[in-house]
């Protein structure tokens, strides 16, 4: 894992997503916690590069800190829709700075939603908060990276 510093000194390694051995459509991500030819390109479009990064990584955990609770309650109240709401929000943000393996929790449990179910959601929302753990970890903005 490479701190947000570091984003800029190492070569990106770009994770892949695949199917998984016998399931027809299903994706699952491969590779790194970031893909950071995401962030390689967001500093590519931008004549401040680390600034511009660092602003998308803290909006992402200001997103996240603010929906994952939202999503979590709304697994708990078996609300799919609403869980598909904010599973499609989250998978935005997810999506923006290179976090896939929340990327794909999160399209799960907006298919979950969109099915009009919420089983299964519950371990799914685990996982996320643990993968959002490993993200922030990356980018060493958890309290041990500050």
């Amino acid at each position: 894992m490479r701190p947000l510093s570091a984003a800029t000194e190492a070569a990106p390694v770009t994770p892949e997503v695949t199917s998984e051995p016998g399931a027809t459509g299903v994706r699952r991500p491969a590779g790194e916690i970031v893909d950071w030819s995401v962030i390689d390109q967001l500093r590519a479009f931008s004549t401040d590069d680390m600034d511009l990064v660092r602003e998308l990584v803290a909006s992402f955990e200001v997103n996240v800190t603010q929906h994952l609770p939202e999503l979590e309650q709304a697994v708990r109240r078996d609300d799919a829709e609403t869980t598909r709401f904010l599973a499609h929000r989250l998978r935005g943000g997810c999506g923006h700075i290179g976090a896939r393996r929340m990327e794909f929790l999160c399209e799960r449990l907006e298919t979950l939603g969109r099915a009009g179910v919420t089983i299964g959601a519950m371990e799914l929302v685990d996982d996320l908060w643990a993968e959002f753990a490993r993200v922030r970890a990356a980018f060493g903005t958890d309290d041990a990276g500050n």
